[in-house]
């Protein structure tokens, strides 16, 4: 008979490649065990545990974290009709299944810490530029996806970033016998008039152009379609990925 008295065919190897199913679960485990509800909870742990936590979301967690607190009633269930001399090579393979099941809710509960810290970065993305110049990280991935030929903006970014630190002769001597930089045609002119021409232009004139070329800066990555795709850009997920990591489980 597969479940002998004293289970010594019947002890759940940890090693097993197919660790964790319910077919093992049935090979393997004492007749005593029947009812325990563990071979329901190893199917539902296949569904909603992936070894890929990564994978899983807020809601995904959650579910996976549920079927973890099953798994482990199942199993407390399972040892508790168990006799510690007779079935002792099953109550090892519990055991095992046990730890594994606190492995997994430790990484999960590391997840849901990870996940929430990336959902804050993608919060605050999602805000604009503001924030985008405030992660060197960040600001390196944007400048990246700027250069696409479908977005193409990195000249206002970089002008933007020059304007700030008032470096308005290098952000115009770069764009502006373009005007890469996509300001007022006059406002190009008197600005290449000042920094590139070396032409005299009235300084009222020339303030005037410096803040409505800023301003134009500031309008053109006021566009939030911009950061919606940033935060999907493959660049900036592995960012994520990295700065906020969630290894993979192993059996």
């Amino acid at each position: 008979s597969k479940y002998t008295n004293s289970d010594s065919k019947n002890s759940i190897s940890i090693r097993s490649k197919t660790l964790f199913t319910k077919k093992e679960w049935q090979d393997n485990r004492s007749r005593a065990c029947k009812g325990s509800g563990v071979g329901k909870a190893l199917d539902q742990w296949q569904a909603s545990c992936p070894n890929q936590i990564n994978d899983l979301d807020k809601a995904g967690i959650a579910k996976a974290y549920k079927t973890t607190e099953a798994m482990a009633k199942a199993l407390n269930v399972a040892e508790g009709k168990c006799n510690k001399t007779i079935q002792k090579e099953t109550i090892a393979g519990i055991n095992a299944y046990k730890a594994k099941v606190e492995e997994y809710q430790g990484m999960l509960k590391t997840a849901l810490k990870m996940v929430t810290k990336r959902e804050a970065l993608i919060a605050s993305i999602l805000k604009g530029f503001g924030n985008v110049k405030k992660d060197k990280d960040v600001l390196k991935i944007f400048l990246h996806f700027a250069s696409q030929p479908t977005v193409d903006i990195v000249p206002v970014i970089e002008s933007k970033l020059l304007f700030e630190k008032k470096k308005y002769a290098v952000a115009v001597q770069k764009y502006g016998p373009g005007n890469d930089y996509n300001i007022d045609y006059k406002d190009n002119k008197l600005l290449l008039n000042t920094f590139v021409n070396k032409v005299r232009e009235d300084q009222k004139r020339i303030i005037a152009a410096i803040k409505a070329a800023a301003a134009g800066f500031t309008q053109m990555l006021g566009d939030f379609r911009h950061y919606h795709s940033l935060v999907a850009y493959p660049q900036f997920v592995k960012l994520l990925e990295t700065r906020f990591p969630i290894p993979e489980f192993s059996l």
